[in-house]
């Protein structure tokens, strides 16, 4: 926590410029990447797990499309996820580069 504490502070203006700022986040997500990628993908799996057992004792045809249905969900949430990550990697750096001209 005391990293995480450090990290953030160091964000702050220094000299006021934007690409120091821009460096600094930069090196922030960086930091913390590998955590946060850690923690989806374990909650990932968590689901896909849940979703398995809950296909494989679905008994009738309502359990069965619940499922189904479950599955579909979370294809889509996969797909959302990774959109909006790259989509937010493209923003930054679009707006980095937009602040600069």
């Amino acid at each position: 926590m005391n990293k995480l504490f450090i990290l953030a502070s160091s964000l702050q203006y220094d000299d006021g410029t934007l690409e120091n700022f821009k460096l600094k986040l930069t090196n922030l997500l960086k930091e913390f990447a590998p955590y946060i990628i850690g923690v989806v993908s374990a909650f990932v799996l968590l689901w896909a797990i849940f979703i398995g057992i809950k296909w494989w004792q679905a008994g009738n045809q309502d359990k069965q499309r619940e499922a189904k249905e479950y599955l579909k969900n979370f294809i889509i949430g996969i797909i959302l996820i990774f959109v909006i990550g790259a989509g937010a990697v493209a923003l930054i750096s679009f707006l980095g580069n937009w602040m600069q001209a």
